[in-house]
Order: C-alpha cells, then structure tokens, then sequence
C-alpha cells in the first residue's frame, strides 16, 4: 500500500505497527513518524511511535511522544501505560504513579498498569502498597513471571529477602529463559545464610 500510494497515511501507520509487532523497532520509528506526518491525528501510530523508541532505550524522545500522545487524547489507556515506563526510566516515580493509576482509570484490568503502578511506588518507599498492588496482578494472572520479578523487587527493597527469594524463585520457575534473573537468584541465595549470620552475631 505504501509503494502504490506514498502519501497514505494509513498505510504507514499500519506498516510502521506490523514492523514493532514483528519486533523491528528501528525499522518502524521513520514510518511512524511518517504517518504522523501526513496525518497528526493518528493516536494509535503516535503511542506505536513511544513504544519503539522505549524499546530502542530512546527514553527522552518516547516520553516526549508519548505526552503528546496522552494530551492529543486522554482515553487512550496504552498511553498513559507507556508514559509511565518512560517515566519510571528517569526515576520520575511519582509522575509515573499518576499515569499508571490513570491507565488504571481507563482499564482497571490493565496488568503491566498495574504492575508499573507498584514500581512507581517502590521508587518512592511505598512497600507495602507496592507489594499490593502487584499481589493483585498475581492473583488474577498467577502465571504472569514480570508480576513476580517485579514483587521480589520490592521485597528486596523492603528489606525482606527470604520473601524475595520465593518470588523470584517463582518467577524463574514461570520463565526460566530469564538468565539474568537466574544469576539474581543465585547470588541473594548466596548471600542470604550470610545475612543471616551477622545478624546473630
């Protein structure tokens, strides 16, 4: 569609969203950014468009998208999501807690909303609520290994390593392709009977 028509900006929003379906971020930022060039309204390319460049680890051009994205239409709960990872990326905790809670709003069954949310609160010492909030996610999707990755995180942060342990452990049972979360639970696993052991002493 695109080769026959240059100009359609239908065609390279829908080429620029099966190019990131297919994993090929870079390929699809300049034809997203195309689509949104001969039509500015396409929300759906605009979010496409963070979404690539998030995964590019463009953080700063995504978040700056993304905005727009979420200014131009505030019904769009994929949106506020994305806008919070970028958030999250930089360490704007609190920022980020505001747009997850309101792609939360818009979808009250968004789970990776769900489960930035209790990033977002983490980041700001909110334990206890974090751990919460993605206690909910795992209760709807038990088999859901981010959720889980994410509650160890916490858990760690907390200070509660055996509870840290077993989540992570879960979550390396759920997806044991995660080397790096592997290597994660090895070394507190290591470390923990040394904690331990200073804390008798």
């Amino acid at each position: 569609m695109v080769r026959v028509n240059p100009a359609s900006w239908y065609g390279h929003g829908q080429l620029g969203t099966a190019l990131l379906a297919e994993g090929h971020p870079a390929e699809a930022i300049p034809v997203l950014a195309r689509a949104l060039e001969l039509n500015a309204q396409l929300t759906d390319a605009r979010i496409n468009l963070g979404m690539a460049l998030l995964a590019l680890g463009q953080n700063t051009e995504a978040e700056q998208v993304l905005r727009e994205a979420v200014e131009r239409d505030k019904h769009q709960d994929s949106a506020f999501n994305n806008l919070a990872v970028a958030l999250l990326r930089r360490h704007a905790y609190a920022e980020a807690e505001g747009a997850a809670r309101e792609a939360l709003r818009l979808n009250a069954s968004h789970l990776l909303a769900r489960t930035n949310l209790a990033l977002a609160l983490s980041g700001q010492g909110h334990y206890e609520a974090a751990s919460a909030e993605v206690m909910q996610t795992v209760s709807v999707r038990p088999d859901y290994p981010q959720a889980w990755r994410v509650l160890a995180e916490i858990r760690f942060k907390a200070g509660q390593v055996d509870g840290g342990i077993e989540a992570l452990t879960r979550a390396c049972q759920l997806d044991p392709s995660q080397q790096e979360w592997q290597t994660l639970l090895h070394a507190k696993q290591q470390a923990a009977p040394q904690t331990i052991d200073q804390s008798t002493k």
